[in-house]
């Protein structure tokens, strides 16, 4: 029971929730949140010169002359640190409740060895089909006893000059302003039918890049790539109906839909690699909403299941219980992230986004069934601008809507009334000002300018 305490705590408050790893110089914002010095470090220099927000609350953090450094320190945290380092060493071969648990598996053993380079507690069966599999098996682990008592380095700067770059989803760089911002229509691409340029269940939209808009052309079982003004680049064939697709900044997509797996293509195209998902949950439901984050994770929902991956494909979290509670999720989910790596869920079947923080615990949930300002129905894609403001594409509603960071309602963007928007299925921000919008409908993407952005 004790040691079910002491991983409670440690869960709770010696866990950075931007690296999700132990505290390393924890450094206290003023709103008490904690974080790893190199952490913060790392996360201001994606945002403005000078400013930093909260990655977990987004309150403003006014920084001291020597920048990070010059925060405060968490001691309290770093004391608790100190004293459960001292807590006698457990033998491996005592129950799974009093030892470190295998964080591969489910099967509940405890860990014997730790991966250095995944970060990852494995087990003696874990450990020996971590030597086998060929991207693993050059991995560097250790046993439980030598990371205890300090006779191993893995502080992240080891670490991170081991692995490959780290690869992310494209960001948009645009923002949709709170007010003032029009949108003006300026192309619809494609028709109902199978030849080129025509659609048949266009779901989802990426931009790579490069700036070529993807296309899910779900029911005729391909990719469509578009050029910046909308025309017509090329196809690619698949063997199954694909769901979504993300665009990484290495020039790779990752497509959804068939089965539990998710197909890598390189930048022609060509299927470089497949990721098996396991425990899923509903067997009979494929992948579908895809993401990646800034921590290089693959975030993959199957039925009312999240899953988030290493980048080698390992199930590190999963997240869902099947429900129409606050927190519970329905079985048809689309996901993305925002700057702060917090997971943004549009939960068609229970009429609301929600959204949850890197480790997967619940932040907030937004919007109800409904018509009203504020409200949705079978929402579809939902994704961030370059403020985090989130786009959701509120497809019986016939319109999309603009949430804050933090959930409030700001505005409609695109309505059937003013814009004769019918179904939106997918989003994309583009990187010379364009909002994307594919009809499931009318089987067409219809490209809009964001006029007078501030």
């Amino acid at each position: 029971m004790a040691s079910n305490v002491i991983g409670d705590i440690t869960d709770e408050f010696l866990v950075c929730h931007v690296c999700l790893e132990n505290l390393k110089q924890p450094k206290m914002l003023p709103c008490l949140h904690t974080f790893c010095q190199p952490c913060l470090e790392k996360f201001l220099a994606t945002e403005p010169v000078g400013k930093l927000s909260c990655p977990t609350c987004r309150q403003d953090v006014p920084l001291p002359k020597n920048g990070i450094e010059g925060l405060k320190s968490n001691f309290l945290v770093g004391k608790l640190c100190g004293i459960l380092q001292q807590q006698p060493k457990r033998n491996t071969s005592e129950a799974r409740e009093d030892g470190v648990p295998c964080t591969v598996c489910e099967v509940g053993n405890s860990a014997q060895f730790y991966c250095v380079e995944c970060i990852e507690y494995l087990c003696q069966t874990c450990y020996h089909a971590h030597g086998r599999f060929e991207a693993t098996k050059s991995h560097k682990a250790v046993t439980i006893q030598d990371l205890q008592s300090d006779r191993v380095t893995t502080d992240e700067d080891q670490v991170s000059s081991q692995r490959s770059p780290q690869i992310t989803q494209m960001r948009p760089n645009l923002m949709i302003g709170n007010s003032g911002a029009r949108l003006k229509l300026v192309k619809t691409f494609g028709e109902e039918g199978c030849g080129d340029g025509q659609l048949n269940a266009p779901t989802w939209l990426a931009v790579t890049a490069e700036g070529d808009i993807v296309v899910t052309d779900r029911f005729n079982s391909r990719l469509q790539f578009l050029d910046k003004d909308g025309s017509f680049v090329k196809k690619v064939d698949l063997g199954f109906w694909p769901w979504c697709a993300a665009a990484l900044t290495n020039g790779e997509l990752l497509v959804t839909g068939d089965g539990h797996r998710i197909h890598v293509l390189d930048k022609q195209g060509r299927e470089s690699r497949i990721i098996q998902v396991t425990g899923a949950a509903e067997t009979g439901r494929t992948t579908q909403g895809i993401t990646v984050d800034g921590l290089g994770r693959v975030i993959v929902t199957i039925g009312h299941q999240i899953f988030i991956l290493s980048p080698n494909g390992d199930v590190m979290l999963k997240i869902g219980v099947e429900g129409q509670g606050q927190q519970q999720l329905g079985s048809f989910l689309n996901v993305t992230v925002n700057s702060s790596n917090q997971i943004i869920v549009s939960d068609w079947d229970n009429h609301k986004l929600k959204v949850f923080d890197p480790a997967g615990r619940h932040l907030f949930t937004c919007g109800s069934l409904g018509s009203g300002p504020g409200q949705l129905n079978r929402p579809e894609c939902a994704i961030t601008d370059s403020e985090d403001k989130i786009l959701v594409a509120d497809s019986w509603n016939d319109r999309v809507s603009l949430f804050s960071w933090d959930g409030a309602f700001i505005r409609h963007v695109l309505t059937r009334g003013e814009h004769r928007l019918n179904y939106p299925a997918g989003l994309a921000l583009t990187h010379d000002g364009h909002l994307v919008v594919s009809e499931a409908r009318y089987n067409c993407v219809r490209f809009f300018h964001v006029k007078f952005i501030f």
